[in-house]
């Protein structure tokens, strides 16, 4: 099923501000629960939605985010996965 570009750039668009403002949040206080939580919760949502978009790369990213962070595994390992999305979204 092919979406229109219009939904596809407003998916990218939504995706990259609430990315821009997680990686604020989240590098100012790392070890925040609540940021964490936010972060896991982004993490579920790309990796649900990320297909359905036509980015398989997105879905393949951010669901180690949210395995580790569900583990309560330190997520700095596997944010950098979320930093690789915002780029993907980027182009």
């Amino acid at each position: 099923m092919d979406l229109p570009e219009e939904l596809i750039q407003e998916y990218k668009s939504e995706w990259l501000e609430i990315l821009n403002d997680l990686f604020q949040r989240y590098e100012s206080q790392p070890k925040d629960p609540q940021i964490i939580s936010e972060v896991r919760h982004a993490a579920h949502k790309l990796a649900g939605t990320g297909t359905t978009y036509g980015f398989e790369m997105i879905t393949k990213l951010a669901k180690p985010v949210e395995l580790a962070i569900d583990g309560g595994e330190d997520p700095t390992e596997v944010i950098r996965n979320l930093y690789e999305i915002k780029d993907i979204l980027s182009k």
